[in-house]
């Protein structure tokens, strides 16, 4: 027999029910203000990887031949409001599924291409961050493989992932690990019995990695395991008043971008200090740096660090690696510091080296006293310099070596800052 719902059901029933309207305007709404900034790339095919550069812009790789309403075969790189970076097209021939970058700006991809920057790579390669176009690094994946998953090293040395047999001249089952300038596999050998879809490399330098496998680094692993490394991780933050710079070799993982922020009050609040600039790790001094010349830097300057108080000073380091690099991971290294007010006799001297209009990276530059005692420092990835507790009153020989360009050394007496002391090669 029907029976009549009372008058509380029913006002439950409208009360949920306008609670489920509400909900759902909700839901509309967010969904509608998502899109209010109007980044709308459009592209006419499933997007698989997405790195964000370290100026902002957004590299994207998938199985799309458009994006923007321009013909982008399988990458592409967009500016930050999402329009096209029109000077950036390495056209490959097939899917691109993983994208990794490297603290000097290249670009390491990887996927089911044959073609790619203009060079024919099998699976795997790496682009110039200006042209788009292919460098020597030639890996040579087998066909029929596929590179899912890069990541990037501090000492630059390169770990893949996907279903290849054979890349860098050696028998690799799954997973390798690539020299940074050859491109040939080293002894480092896990041998996956299946696919490796995702990798990613642990502050200590340990890889893990996941897929379809049973058996990785000699033991039975179902899908997920975590493999040692014979490289150490090394890591170390310096800081200065003015100028913060965080190392990085060996294993340690490398960073898309590097974020500096400090703390006054023991870590209970934390201030923005800015964003790092990549380069490669200067030589500090002859024979105290414990890095390769070639580690990755992240450097910030033009700062005023508080004297004499205690003060945290936080790196905050984000990496993408994963399946389709659908991973990021952040990294923290943080150094309490206590700075003495600097002496008046204490000034640096900073510069650029350059050839024909371009940076010279890794150049010698060396500060000579009268007495003859010399300070060495290198130049970064972007030609820069700089000493530091430099003693004013007196006069220094400043010089630049390289081995393909010949520079005139300058003479400077010291009484204050010198920021631009430049160097140009010299015809």
């Amino acid at each position: 027999m029907f029976r009549k719902p009372s008058m509380s059901f029913l006002r439950f029933v409208f009360v949920a029910f306008a609670a489920f309207l509400m909900v759902v305007a909700t839901a509309v709404t967010g969904r509608a203000q998502s899109a209010l900034d109007g980044f709308n790339p459009n592209a006419n095919s499933t997007v698989r990887a997405m790195v964000v550069q370290p100026d902002g812009k957004i590299l994207v790789g998938g199985v799309f031949t458009l994006i923007v309403g321009q013909t982008r075969n399988y990458i592409a790189r967009l500016n930050a409001d999402g329009t096209l970076d029109t000077g950036f097209n390495p056209n490959a021939d097939g899917d691109v599924y993983s994208i990794a970058l490297q603290s000097d700006g290249k670009i390491v991809v990887g996927g089911f291409f044959t073609n790619i920057g203009g060079q024919p790579r099998n699976r795997i390669a790496r682009l110039d961050p200006s042209t788009g176009l292919a460098d020597s690094w030639n890996p040579n994946a087998n066909s029929g493989g596929s590179i899912f998953s890069i990541a990037v090293q501090s000492d630059g040395k390169i770990l893949a992932g996907g279903v290849f047999t054979n890349i860098g001249g050696q028998l690799r089952n799954r997973i390798a690990r690539l020299d940074g300038t050859s491109g040939l596999a080293d002894t480092w050998n896990p041998n996956a019995d299946n696919a490796v879809y995702s990798i990613a490399l642990q502050s200590d330098g340990r890889v893990l990695a996941g897929g379809q496998f049973a058996t990785i680094g000699g033991q039975p692993r179902n899908l997920f395991a975590r493999l040692s490394n014979d490289t150490a991780a090394l890591s170390t933050l310096s800081v200065t008043q003015t100028t913060l710079t965080l190392t990085r070799d060996g294993s340690a993982p490398q960073f898309n971008r590097v974020i500096f922020e400090q703390s006054i009050n023991n870590g209970a609040t934390w201030t923005l200090l800015g964003t790092a600039m990549n380069s490669f790790a200067p030589l500090i001094e002859e024979g105290e740096n414990q890095f390769a010349p070639n580690a990755s830097g992240y450097t910030l300057t033009g700062q005023n660090i508080p004297t004499g108080q205690n003060v945290l000073i936080r790196a905050r380091g984000v990496y993408r690696t994963g399946y389709f690099s659908g991973s990021e991971t952040t990294e923290d290294k943080v150094r309490n510091v206590f700075l003495l007010a600097p002496l008046a006799a204490n000034v640096s001297i900073s510069g650029r080296v350059t050839a024909n209009g371009v940076s010279v990276r890794n150049a010698v530059v060396r500060l000579t006293t009268a007495t003859g005692t010399t300070r060495t420092v290198r130049t970064s990835a972007f030609g820069y310099y700089r000493f530091d507790d430099v003693e004013v009153g007196e006069t220094y020989v400043v010089s630049v070596n390289h081995k393909r360009y010949l520079f005139a050394s300058q003479v400077v007496s010291v009484t204050e800052d010198l920021t631009e002391l430049n160097f140009t090669a010299e015809p």
